[in-house]
């Protein structure tokens, strides 16, 4: 039988933990691998990596174009690759949000749900500023979408951690 999660021997590992959700691609989808390797309950490791995981979707949905805008006005040269970087980002995307229908919003719930590699709330945030999506409404369908990355990938791992005899505690 395995031991008890205790907490308060614990709270460096949900640092880390928590911290490691914050990362662009890992995110909450993989964090929560690796909490329930370490040993975390399966309802407290979901939850903590899903809250976390989605705390700078409001800052890339509101500060991302405005941040950009500024750098354009800065008159460094050094800084010129940075400024070509983020004109062509924007006109591509603009040229992509033509061809988007009525169907942006499912789509952006699909990308971010799909937990694999180079999709997921960063880049799924990112879309939605550049496509020209109402704010709230994205802001909404990512929190649905990385529900179901963090929900997909807590079944996928706690399936196989039972299989290989792994008792994994539920709180």
């Amino acid at each position: 039988m395995q031991p008890a999660f205790i907490w308060t021997e614990h709270i460096g590992t949900i640092i880390k933990t928590s911290l490691l959700s914050l990362v662009p691609t890992f995110e909450g989808r993989y964090a929560v691998i690796g909490m329930l390797g370490m040993g975390m309950p399966i309802v407290f490791s979901y939850l903590l990596a899903l809250i976390v995981s989605y705390l700078p979707v409001p800052f890339i949905l509101w500060l991302y174009l405005p941040i950009v805008k500024w750098i354009q006005t800065l008159p460094y040269n050094w800084l010129n690759w940075l400024k070509k970087f983020c004109a062509w980002i924007e006109a591509r995307a603009k040229r992509k949000a033509s061809k988007m229908d009525n169907l942006g919003l499912l789509a952006l719930f699909a990308f971010v749900a799909i937990p694999v590699p180079g999709t997921g709330i960063w880049t799924g945030s990112l879309i939605a500023v550049l496509f020209g999506f109402d704010r709230k409404k994205a802001a909404l369908v990512i929190f649905a979408g990385n529900i179901v990355a963090c929900l997909i990938t807590t079944v996928i791992t706690v399936s196989g951690m039972t299989a290989l005899g792994q008792q994994v505690p539920w709180f």
